[in-house]
């Protein structure tokens, strides 16, 4: 039962390997506090899209269903986190012209402004995919803007001019494919209120203000897809899916070791490491066989060379995305890793290797949180903690006004001005 000026939000993270749901109360200071996480094994998903709708919706129900008995409240606001190779990206400008004062004289910036200039900016992305019609605008996210001829401007809120101008990076999706997540969560018996796209909400988690205005380069690898994005100079500039992910070390162990994927997958979370070099010669493992196959006995320098060439792979085709579109871009702040397989060990030691530069695995920032957040400090769960944040500034209209207010008062300018471009954005 909801308290008085307080909201329901849940966050669903709707993975290949796993579906986790985190139900969560908003209340009066705008404080997230987590009440319940539930998961369950991701059926009839595959690398972000729905193969099969009964078992996609019954893994959907199941996890909801733990959250709300932990939680002892029904989930409402779902935010779903998706991925898959449907998503794409591109960078879009849009302008609107600023209506003069009685005087004649520039008039002034307002968020009417604000929203025309970005949905400007959706329509030439339309005009840009028009031999596409199924494309869907999940995102459309200002990069700067510019009045008249002033330019890089990162909030002109207020300003006086002529001309308004922005520069916005938008992500784009299947429709048919969010449809039918939309429809597997309804078949669910629940409502999604908003679909975020995974690379999103997984920034809103690890990801400091320092390391976008710096330059950094964020993967999420996750169990079907790795979720590719970076920044520069405080903004994000690219986004890509490489359709790559834990699962596929599972299964090349699985065919190498004739184990089942399940075997394969403990295999790797016990022994395995991204670099073979760090394996003694004589370390072996016993791997049963699979559906009651007689075990044997593997070298676990063999099974680690198997999951360096994989993951070298996966590198390298994220590596060369990044090349081939903004190879003059420099990441002072280098390459976070986060995700269930960022987790391998020496995973960072090889990432360094390919891009050539600092790495780090990113965990969860949870220190905004309070509640049940003891599990979330993992990169398991850095999607789920991000679509808490990202609800959490994106408020649905039935929150209480006094609450919106007061959080907007309590969190000092600068977080105001970025609650009004993602309050624009989600409403354009």
């Amino acid at each position: 039962m909801k308290m008085q000026d307080s909201l329901i939000i849940t966050a669903l993270d709707l993975g290949t390997t796993k579906i986790v749901a985190v139900i969560a109360e908003v209340d009066a200071e705008n404080k997230i506090n987590v009440k319940g996480v539930g998961e369950s094994v991701a059926y009839g998903l595959e690398n972000g899209l729905i193969k099969d709708m009964k078992k996609a919706s019954d893994s959907i129900r199941t996890a909801v269903e733990i959250a709300e008995k932990i939680a002892g409240i029904e989930a409402e606001n779902i935010y779903a986190g998706i991925s898959g190779e449907h998503i794409d990206c591109c960078n879009a400008d849009g302008s609107t012209s600023i209506d003069l004062l009685d005087d004649n004289e520039a008039g002034e910036v307002s968020e009417e402004y604000i929203k025309r200039a970005i949905e400007d900016a959706k329509r030439n992305v339309g005009v840009q995919q028009q031999a596409n019609k199924n494309i869907k605008i999940m995102h459309c996210i200002p990069q700067l803007f510019e009045v008249d001829n002033q330019k890089k401007i990162l909030n002109p809120l207020n300003m006086t001019g002529y001309h308004l101008g922005v520069c916005t990076h938008v992500i784009t999706a299947d429709k048919n494919a969010v449809a039918n997540i939309e429809k597997c969560i309804e078949m669910a018996g629940f409502k999604a209120h908003e679909i975020v796209v995974g690379q999103v909400a997984a920034t809103e988690a690890v990801l400091s203000e320092d390391e976008k205005t710096l330059g950094c380069v964020l993967l999420d690898i996750g169990g079907g897809t790795i979720d590719l994005s970076f920044y520069c100079e405080q903004y994000l500039h690219y986004t890509a899916v490489i359709p790559f992910g834990g699962r596929d070390i599972d299964k090349d162990l699985s065919a190498v070791l004739c184990s089942s994927i399940a075997d394969a997958e403990v295999v790797k979370t016990e022994k395995g490491k991204a670099l073979g070099r760090k394996v003694t010669d004589n370390d072996e493992i016993k791997v049963s066989g699979v559906s009651g196959r007689s075990s044997s006995i593997h070298n676990v320098r063999f099974i680690t060379d198997i999951i360096e060439v994989r993951m070298r792979k996966m590198f390298e085709t994220a590596y060369n995305s990044i090349k081939e579109n903004y190879e003059s871009k420099i990441f002072l702040a280098g390459l976070t890793l986060t995700g269930g397989s960022a987790l391998l060990s020496n995973i960072d030691e090889l990432a360094e290797e390919v891009f050539n530069m600092r790495t780090t695995i990113g965990y969860p920032d949870i220190s905004g949180l309070r509640g049940a957040t003891g599990k979330l400090e993992n990169p398991v769960y850095t999607v789920s903690v991000g679509l808490l944040y990202y609800a959490g500034k994106n408020l649905p209209a039935s929150f209480p006004d006094s609450v919106k207010k007061k959080s907007k008062n309590s969190n000092g300018f600068f977080r105001l001005i970025k609650e009004i471009f993602l309050k624009i954005i989600h409403s354009v």
